[in-house]
């Protein structure tokens, strides 16, 4: 397989900016999983869950010109364990790029107001570092938007963006870019809202060891699939391959000064 992507990507650069090779899924292999993308020209930004996750992430980054890691603390996480000087010594490394994944998460918790405080004190964080942030949000694009307004200045990535293009538009107004996954192989709906995407603002990302896209939906994700992900959005996009990864790449750079 990696020969024939080698080839079918022949000249071609990609970053993931989105992955969790610093998750237990990959504690066996994530040495290996690097190596082949290095192959792939494909680079990578591991994103933390948690001052564990994020201090694994800066681990793995190092010695690998092609790997970087962003910090902070998961909404789903335990919000007591914030501790700012904690991250503020993390981020003092030069391996450490962006923010995240922060955000709000009300599918399940029933604690908004903690989440909201929580997200707060790290979005002050990271402007006080002139960090970008990746912000997870599922079911809560309201109330994000609402606080992203109050930070003007504020430079980031919406991660796995499942919204409609109404809210999309608003986080675009706002300057924000938007990460699109493998979740785009899996429904016409997500496709349709991509399409009305600006390429300019679009962020490949795979959230693995999650969201494999199809056909490997039932596989462990990796960042070796961010050009399936990359073909399917160029077709949605009516693009070429070799243009949509450029474009993408270079937001990536752009954004997290890579």
């Amino acid at each position: 397989m990696l020969r024939s992507m080698k080839e079918k990507f022949l000249n071609m650069k990609f970053i993931d900016t989105h992955a969790h090779l610093n998750f237990k899924e990959f504690e066996n292999d994530w040495k290996k999983i690097i190596k082949k993308c290095q192959e792939l020209k494909i680079g990578i930004i591991n994103v933390g869950i948690d001052y564990q996750t994020s201090k694994k992430a800066i681990e793995i980054a190092k010695g690998y010109k092609n790997v970087f890691s962003a910090i902070g603390l998961h909404p789903l996480s335990n919000l007591k364990e914030f501790n700012s000087q904690k991250f503020l010594n993390l981020a003092k490394n030069k391996k450490v790029v962006a923010f995240g994944e922060i955000g709000l998460d009300y599918y399940r918790a029933q604690n908004k107001t903690s989440q909201i405080k929580v997200l707060l004190a790290q979005i002050k964080l990271a402007q006080k570092l002139n960090l970008p942030v990746i912000f997870h949000c599922r079911d809560a694009y309201q109330d994000l938007l609402e606080i992203l307004k109050k930070f003007p200045t504020l430079k980031g990535v919406i991660h796995c963006f499942c919204g409609k293009i109404e809210i999309a538009k608003k986080f675009l107004k706002l300057g924000f870019y938007l990460g699109f996954n493998g979740l785009i192989t899996y429904s016409e709906l997500y496709q349709k809202t991509l399409s009305k995407i600006p390429v300019e603002r679009i962020l490949l990302e795979t959230d693995c060891p999650y969201l494999t896209p199809i056909p490997y939906k039932h596989q462990r994700n990796d960042p070796t699939y961010i050009p399936v992900i990359a073909e399917k959005i160029s077709e949605v996009k009516k693009i070429s391959l070799k243009d949509l990864a450029k474009i993408t790449t270079e937001n990536a750079k752009r954004l997290f000064s890579l």
